[in-house]
């Protein structure tokens, strides 16, 4: 059986749900999933971040079970942090 190739890509997150993240790229969506070592090191991306993500060359993004995996959260340049409320 022939492998399938992996890309590495970079875009920004426009969403984030129930711990997938959807994922601009190149004028398409990708709906993604943070490596486990994302937990383990305590980061939580972002709307807005900039990342670095793997996806499966040939694979659909609007197909149903395509998923790729967060890589990397590139540098931040500003972060807004909501208040607590009291």
């Amino acid at each position: 059986m022939a492998e399938d190739k992996v890309i590495i890509k970079e875009g920004i997150i426009s969403q984030s749900l129930s711990g997938f993240y959807s994922v601009r790229s190149e004028g398409q969506t990708y709906v993604t999933k943070p490596r486990g070592n994302f937990r383990h090191q305590q980061l939580k991306p972002l709307v807005g971040d900039h990342v670095t993500f793997e996806w499966e060359e040939g694979l659909d993004p609007k197909a149903d079970q395509a998923l790729g995996r967060l890589i990397e959260v590139l540098p931040r340049r500003n972060q807004f942090v909501r208040p607590s409320v009291v």
